[in-house]
């Protein structure tokens, strides 16, 4: 990944998170926990070849994520400590993005939608995009749902415009802010080193 900076857990601080202001879409290299993987394995089956990005979140300032895995919930961007992170900044004013922020909030506690994995990955296995859509567990999300469908609901119904649902993957979010050339910051969050 060309334009990468190796940054501390305490350098990031130091800086003041630059580049991730709160509203901010961060990606990651990791998945954020076990059912990630799901999800990881169906976005390699998908593309061929291993996805660059696995999980995607919302930052929500002070270092902090809010993030799902198997609920959605508050983390520390230290937890990725050994993983590629991408933020891209919406192209909205701060004031809508805290607002985003505050109504992600709301979901604090929501479980993970273990049905859509199993759809996306039986698609991606057979092709047929109708387990995908028969599949799932309409009123909860997985992460990269999660984030796409909140950015519709509260900043911009057309985001991710040219896919019909926010059924996506990270690496497709990616694809998508890059080509609408949202500023972005991509690091690899490394250990401190040892004294």
């Amino acid at each position: 990944m060309p334009g990468i900076e190796a940054v501390t857990w305490e350098q990031l601080q130091a800086q003041g998170y630059l580049g991730f202001i709160p509203g901010a879409i961060v990606l990651s290299s990791q998945v954020g926990g076990p059912l990630g993987r799901g999800i990881l394995l169906a976005e390699s089956l998908q593309l061929d070849g291993p996805a660059e990005w696995s999980h995607a979140m919302t930052y929500s300032g002070g270092g902090r994520c809010i993030s799902q895995d198997w609920t959605i919930r508050e983390i520390s961007l230290r937890q990725y400590t050994g993983a590629y992170l991408r933020a891209y900044i919406p192209p909205y004013p701060r004031e809508r993005l805290q607002d985003l922020v505050s109504q992600m909030r709301r979901h604090l506690g929501r479980p993970y939608d273990v049905p859509g994995i199993l759809g996306q990955l039986l698609t991606s296995l057979t092709g047929l995009v109708w387990f995908a859509r028969v599949i799932e567990t309409p009123w909860l999300t997985y992460c990269s749902e999660f984030v796409c469908s909140e950015m519709r609901r509260h900043l911009d119904r057309d985001y991710l415009l040219g896919h019909r649902t926010c059924q996506v993957t990270p690496d497709a979010m990616d694809l998508w802010m890059s080509a609408q050339g949202w500023p972005c910051r991509t690091i690899r969050l490394i250990p401190a080193a040892r004294a």
